[in-house]
């Protein structure tokens, strides 16, 4: 399952929130996790020790890189409805993009699940542990920076920056989240993987 923060009670100001894109599903792409690519020669490990292949992308990343980038054709298409004035193909295209969100986000589980052609729990657990990993990663980033987490799930992390104007907020969590991105390619390259999504 996903790492859940025990969440800091009380009244918070200044809460910012930052949320990786696709946390599953780019981690499968990242790590290149699919049944032709584990291997215990793979150059790309997880923290429970499981080995992929970098040689060639796997089925399943090229797999999820079509269906999210389907999504944000659907997306695109969202936003030009809306432009538009056009109600029907916005609920249409947002029914689309959101039904993709969902299939890419629920295929970890899919190897988990006994009754799959590609069953395969070492994957499964690989991808939720490399997501608690990730969210750990960027916790100890954040905190390192002097910043205070108050709460986090899954895929998120929320930081109080305290009162202040809306403008500073502003600037102050785009900061973060460049500090927090560029650090992504330490946390992956420790795995071995040479490119994440």
């Amino acid at each position: 399952g996903g790492k859940v923060h025990t969440s800091v009670p009380g009244l918070h100001y200044g809460v910012v929130v930052f949320d990786f894109v696709s946390l599953y599903p780019n981690i499968m792409r990242s790590w290149n996790m699919s049944p032709e690519t584990k291997s215990p020669d793979g150059q790309i490990h997880t923290i429970n020790g499981i080995r992929f292949k970098n040689n060639s992308i796997g089925f399943i990343p090229s797999y999820i890189t079509k269906i999210l980038q389907t999504r944000d054709l659907y997306k695109i298409k969202k936003a030009e409805a809306k432009q538009n004035k056009d109600a029907k193909a916005f609920r249409i295209y947002d029914l689309k993009q959101h039904a993709i969100k969902l299939k890419a986000n629920s295929l970890f589980g899919d190897f988990d699940n006994p009754g799959f052609l590609f069953f395969d729990q070492d994957i499964s657990s690989g991808i939720t542990l490399t997501g608690q990993d990730s969210n750990k990663w960027v916790t100890k980033i954040a905190q390192e920076a002097g910043y205070s987490p108050i709460y986090g799930d899954t895929d998120s992390l929320f930081i109080e920056l305290g009162k202040q104007d809306t403008d500073k907020l502003i600037d102050e969590g785009i900061k973060i989240e460049k500090l927090l991105n560029n650090s992504l390619t330490e946390f992956t390259q420790k795995y071995g993987v040479k490119h994440h999504y």
